[in-house]
């Protein structure tokens, strides 16, 4: 079998090695010395990454892998388009045209609707890589075509992430919103390329434990989390968790956060007080759901 009743994947040799594969792509990326070749590893992730997908659409049956293969296709031709033919007629409209379709592979607002169909039904593991590796390649790439409409994209992006995550009830949601907040702090950063791998290492890292650990309690809807921990340390685990990965000061998250924000500091972009504040009412929503499961 390739699925558990658990709706997460059972290990095979085929997916391991597909993960493999999905991962060193996104790492060989660094050494690229075009931006033609870019594009074509990207393309070579997102075809491997559909296998992956498309293990998931045999179990759910309701085409996450058809929809993400339209948006990153239809995205990918309109980039290729704009790399080789529009600019020998005007390098500015080329710019915005790779810059938008960037933000569609990535799931940035107001652009972001794909995204979220689609992780309804994921797995965690699927999960995991839909909101984190295959966001690696779009994100330094975007590095290469940042313009002014930048600042009216974190605003959204992060503003959508907060909004969302409250009026979410599915605790895969409330995940997604928060990647995608956090994904207003990464956009910024795409023009120092360290300084973005290093919160984007952070990232990754807090995102894989809480994977983890909700996919331990089986945790999928809201309206459970009246029930109590199973045990003490259960509990003490998915509140370290989760404090890491919204940031709380002392944690992983908070130090990838901070020298993030230094650096929007020496930027001068004027979204660093918008994002604080942002942060805090995720942190909000955090605190209602573990103090609901504790009590």
């Amino acid at each position: 079998m390739l699925f558990s009743a658990t709706n997460s994947i059972v290990i095979t040799p085929f997916y391991p090695a597909l993960v493999g594969l999905i991962t060193t792509t996104a790492l060989l990326s660094l050494s690229c010395g075009s931006y033609i070749m870019f594009w074509a590893l990207i393309e070579l992730n997102i075809i491997r990454f559909l296998g992956v997908l498309m293990l998931n659409f045999f179990k759910s049956n309701k085409g996450e892998g058809i929809v993400y293969l339209i948006v990153q296709g239809v995205s990918s031709i309109f980039i290729l388009r704009a790399l080789i033919i529009v600019p020998h007629l005007r390098m500015r409209v080329s710019s915005l045209i790779i810059f938008f379709f960037i933000l569609v592979k990535l799931g940035a607002a107001p652009v972001h609707f794909w995204y979220f169909w689609i992780i309804e039904n994921l797995s965690w593991d699927i999960f995991f890589y839909v909101s984190s590796i295959q966001k690696f390649l779009p994100l330094i790439f975007l590095g290469f075509f940042t313009n002014s409409g930048l600042i009216y994209v974190i605003y959204l992006t992060a503003g959508v992430g907060a909004v969302g995550a409250i009026l979410s009830k599915k605790i895969m949601c409330i995940i997604g919103y928060s990647s995608l907040l956090i994904l207003g702090w990464l956009i910024p950063l795409s023009n120092s390329l360290l300084v973005m791998l290093f919160v984007y290492f952070t990232y990754t890292v807090n995102l894989i434990v809480v994977r983890i650990l909700f996919e331990e309690i089986n945790w999928g809807n809201l309206s459970i989390i009246n029930v109590k921990f199973w045990n003490y340390m259960q509990g003490v685990n998915l509140s370290v968790g989760l404090f890491r990965f919204i940031g709380v000061p002392l944690t992983l998250g908070f130090i990838g956060k901070f020298y993030g924000l230094t650096v929007i500091l020496r930027l001068r972009l004027n979204v660093r007080i918008f994002l604080l504040i942002i942060s805090g009412t995720i942190l909000w929503i955090y605190s209602r759901i573990l103090f609901n499961r504790w009590k």
